[in-house]
């Protein structure tokens, strides 16, 4: 299975404050928005379809990475499906976030997750925060 490590300059993580849709978020901290570069930290019940892309962030060194065959390794079925995280791989899970992409802009942000915006498209810093940015 091939791990490919994400360049951090392709890479814009933002902490979520306070529950907002996709649209909002962008808006309130001036920032421009391309469908398929958002990713939104799995931690509720979602359905999942067969097309969305998934990235893992390792936890303690905070790289990013696109997996060959991720629903295999996080045992998410290859059609779409709706899954909890508890119904993952936990071995997987406690070393790693799992963000599910998202090409919704009405898609609700819940406080205190993570949002990863990929391919450079947001000029900030990996893990900037959106306080003082409205």
């Amino acid at each position: 299975m091939e791990w490919t490590k994400l360049s951090p300059e392709r890479l814009t993580v933002l902490e979520v404050e306070v529950d907002l849709p996709i649209r909002q978020f962008f808006s309130r901290n001036g920032l421009d928005f391309k469908t398929g570069k958002r990713f939104y930290e799995l931690t509720k019940r979602e359905k999942i379809q067969d097309y969305k892309e998934i990235l893992l962030m390792d936890k303690s060194s905070r790289d990013v990475f696109e997996v060959e065959q991720v629903r295999k390794l996080l045992g998410i079925p290859k059609r779409t499906c709706t899954l909890k995280p508890s119904d993952l791989n936990q071995k997987i899970l406690s070393k790693y976030i799992v963000f599910i992409q998202t090409t919704s802009v009405n898609r609700k942000l819940i406080e205190g997750t993570k949002f990863l915006y990929k391919d450079g498209c947001i000029q900030l810093s990996l893990f900037s925060n959106s306080k003082g940015n409205s």
